[in-house]
């Protein structure tokens, strides 16, 4: 299970970039005729993935309840197709992305009703890659019961997750950092004239302000300017609003330095190959952060909350660095002070990088070699 629509408007860079690892080690252990994905768009996964998958939406609770009495037919079709797939299956897996969180409580939701189902026909569950909470207290209680006996709860961060749930997790970087980077047409005619890149991706939220905007538009074209980048603009998610944040960067962007913006949306393998040729990545993206680390490229994290800063602080805490972070409520000069410290750290973000790449990949395969121990008993 995986909170992925492929490819297309609904297309999740960070959530699409987990699973494409997962399903690709899943297709390699079993074969993809042994697969079958729940997600919300079935025929796009089939279609980017050539993976099998049926239909699964995210839905409150309350929804749910809704659904059943003001269209039951379509309730119990799904239902039942839901079922259907559980009782076949031998093992549930669920991808990173749609994190098991209260800031996002259809997707929370819709996984727990799928796990509850899942635990109820005794069937073994997996977890990786996953941020846990922050939770409400009834999401809490009902992460603690639905997930008492899963087999494997693998998290990203070293602390954060931990505290959540009081039960067991296992830490492993996020899948994402072994996803391979492959050039799209796009990405590669954008590294063709050999201008260094400076890479910026940024989203929309309720705290990102017009003066913020400004904040960032002048700090970084001044830098720009200054050391001769291309600033590329890398947006994740269009109905989070990334390219119209890029629109409105662009408004303030002066004409002495190039700004460019990467649209349509890319596949995460490309923003990521685009992302290794960059000198500086500048991100609210936890994913962009995970492409910048885990090619060695010096990075600055911007949050505006505890789940934000949860996120980037961990994403740091998987390479075992300072977390070079920001927060969006206090932007203003330090901004440039911690893109200037973080540039004269280079060569540790590369030692970083190329640590993680040789000892980490063992931790991160442990939950798939268990499952195929189990699977081949």
């Amino acid at each position: 299970m995986a909170d992925i629509s492929g490819m297309g408007e609904e297309y999740h860079v960070g959530d699409e970039a987990m699973a494409e690892v997962a399903s690709n080690r899943l297709k390699n252990l079993f074969g993809v005729q042994s697969l079958i994905m729940a997600a919300g768009d079935a025929k796009a996964i089939t279609k980017t993935y050539r993976i099998k998958a049926f239909p699964y939406y995210n839905l409150k609770f309350k929804d749910r309840k809704k659904l059943l009495l003001k269209r039951p037919l379509s309730f119990v079709k799904g239902f039942l197709l839901m079922l259907y797939h559980l009782m076949r299956s031998d093992v549930v897996f669920i991808c990173g992305g749609g994190n098991l969180t209260s800031v996002w409580p259809d997707v929370l939701e819709a996984r727990l009703y799928l796990l509850r189902w899942a635990k109820n026909l005794k069937k073994k569950v997996f977890l990786v890659s996953q941020t846990l909470g922050p939770f409400s207290d009834q999401h809490k209680v009902e992460c603690q019961k639905i997930l008492s006996n899963a087999m494997w709860i693998g998290v990203r961060d070293k602390s954060f997750s931990g505290q959540q749930i009081g039960l067991p997790v296992q830490f492993a970087v996020d899948d994402a950092v072994f996803l391979e980077p492959e050039h799209s047409e796009l990405t590669k005619k954008l590294i063709e004239t050999n201008q260094p890149i400076l890479a910026l991706s940024l989203r929309d939220c309720k705290g990102l302000q017009q003066e913020q905007k400004q904040i960032i538009a002048g700090t970084i074209s001044k830098l720009a300017l200054e050391k001769g980048f291309h600033t590329v603009f890398i947006p994740h998610h269009i109905p989070q609003g990334d390219v119209q944040v890029a629109m409105d960067i662009k408004a303030l962007w002066p004409s002495t330095t190039r700004f460019s913006i990467i649209e349509p949306v890319q596949r995460a393998t490309a923003l990521k190959a685009i992302t290794k040729e960059s000198q500086l990545v500048v991100t609210m993206r936890y994913h962009q952060l995970i492409f910048a680390l885990s090619t060695g490229v010096p990075a600055v994290g911007i949050y505006f909350n505890e789940y934000t800063q949860a996120k980037l602080t961990g994403a740091f805490e998987q390479f075992e660095m300072e977390p070079c972070l920001i927060s969006l409520n206090v932007i203003g000069p330090d901004l440039l002070n911690t893109i200037t410290d973080v540039l004269q750290q280079k060569a540790k973000f590369a030692l970083a990088s190329n640590k993680v790449s040789e000892n980490a990949l063992d931790a991160s395969m442990r939950p798939y070699r268990e499952i195929y121990s189990i699977y081949n008993k």
